[in-house]
């Protein structure tokens, strides 16, 4: 039986799929190291016939219209230290558009915090969304926001590879608290001199 082998692979072809001149029709998947530029496939084949006589080609085609790329996408929070009553906008760049496909669900990770809904900004390309952390966060110094492009796809069905993370945030939304309190009269003579605090956290400079 005659047939056609794609790099390695077997596409046989049927007794239905040949015309009275001989002419074979098969369809071939690609792979993206069978596009060459300007999107020109090129691609090995070896066809046989039913006595098993063979040859190998390279072919290679015009320019055709597709897409074989994967989307990729860049995340940045720009506040990078968060403290109480803080928010920042996160901003997601994918390298094509992903209107249909990206979604809230796409998050394995948001450290201590929520966010938004993600809105789309126009060209599918770019979307925003707002972070907020949570409240009674003692300082936490590595952050990030995570998709995962295995569950976002492009407008042609092509999905993305990996978990993808954000730039590092500090969150510090803990409000310092006193833990003591103690009047001190250094002279002995009744007056208070100073009163000494113990504080919850460390502070940068005195109070």
């Amino acid at each position: 039986r005659a047939g056609l082998v794609a790099r390695g692979k077997q596409n046989g072809l049927g007794d239905d799929e040949t015309a009275d001149n001989g002419v074979w029709t098969a369809s071939l998947v690609l792979a993206e190291a069978d596009i060459a530029a300007d999107n020109v496939v090129v691609t090995g084949i070896t066809v046989y016939d039913n006595a098993g006589n063979q040859n190998s080609y390279l072919l290679s085609t015009d320019s055709a219209d597709m897409d074989l790329s994967r989307p990729s996408v860049m995340i940045v929070v720009d506040d990078t230290e968060l403290n109480i009553g803080d928010t920042s906008l996160v901003t997601f760049t994918f390298s094509e558009s992903v209107v249909g496909s990206f979604s809230n669900d796409d998050f394995p990770t948001i450290d201590v915090g929520s966010l938004s809904a993600v809105t789309d900004e126009g060209s599918g390309t770019v979307w925003t969304a707002t972070y907020a952390p949570f409240e009674d966060v003692q300082l936490d110094l590595a952050n990030l926001i995570e998709v995962d492009l295995s569950l976002v796809s492009d407008l042609v069905g092509n999905i993305g590879l990996e978990t993808v993370s954000s730039n590092n945030f500090e969150v510090d939304t803990l409000a310092p608290t006193v833990i003591s309190a103690e009047a001190q009269d250094a002279n002995n003579d009744g007056i208070i001199d100073e009163i000494e605090l113990v504080m919850s956290e460390d502070f940068a400079e005195n109070i």
